[in-house]
């Protein structure tokens, strides 16, 4: 039995979208955008599945986490059912520091290196940058070869993830008493481009 720890839905930037910060609608739109699910592998287990639909069954990503391992990102990103496929990125947790390291690539020597910083004194907000229009692939199996020649052409933007009572997933309100409910805004445009649902509490899938 899985238990289901969270839906996220990305849309494009640049697409048309129907939700923004002074949208009515309470969820992104769903012609524009992907929606992922995040499972718990067992409810006692550390480590995620991320399914994609609509179908939901099928495993794209595998988050392995090693909080307590010496030597090994925090947490790191695996194409696939499992750990044993190809990473596609990683993340370090900086004891005492005001931000992550976020690592995108697929070998140590080609990772590039990003920070998740918080911009509160309450930790509720984020600040994250990052190259856009790489040619990474198509997301689902690897990376580029080498991220660095990927780069080339790639235009920097930033991003914002704030908490959200009004910003949903699918057709789904965000609680009014979840303080882990997030919409990711573009810093320069102030739309919103992701939305990430909390719902720890509300399903047990097999």
């Amino acid at each position: 039995m899985n238990h289901d720890d969270g839906n996220i839905r990305l849309s494009p930037p640049g697409l048309p979208r129907s939700c923004s910060p002074s949208s009515s609608s309470p969820s992104i739109s769903q012609q524009t955008s992907t929606i992922y699910h995040i499972y718990f592998n067992s409810i006692s287990d550390v480590n995620f599945t991320i399914t994609k639909s609509p179908e939901k069954r099928r495993p794209v990503y595998h988050v392995q986490n090693s909080y307590f391992t010496p030597g090994t990102p925090d947490m790191t990103l695996h194409a696939g059912p499992d750990q044993s496929g190809p990473i596609l990125g990683c993340c370090k947790f900086v004891l005492f520091s005001t931000c992550t390291k976020i690592g995108l690539g697929i070998s140590e020597e080609d990772t590039i290196w990003e920070d998740l910083a918080w911009v509160s004194k309450d930790h509720s907000r984020y600040r994250y940058e990052i190259d856009l229009d790489m040619n990474i692939g198509d997301g689902d199996i690897a990376g580029p070869t080498s991220l660095s020649a990927a780069r080339s052409g790639a235009h920097r933007r930033a991003f914002l993830w704030k908490p959200t009572h009004s910003v949903g997933v699918e057709e789904s309100m965000p609680s009014k008493f979840s303080p882990s409910n997030y919409k990711l805004v573009d810093e320069e445009t102030g739309e919103v481009v992701a939305a990430f649902a909390n719902n720890r509490f509300k399903s047990l899938d097999e």
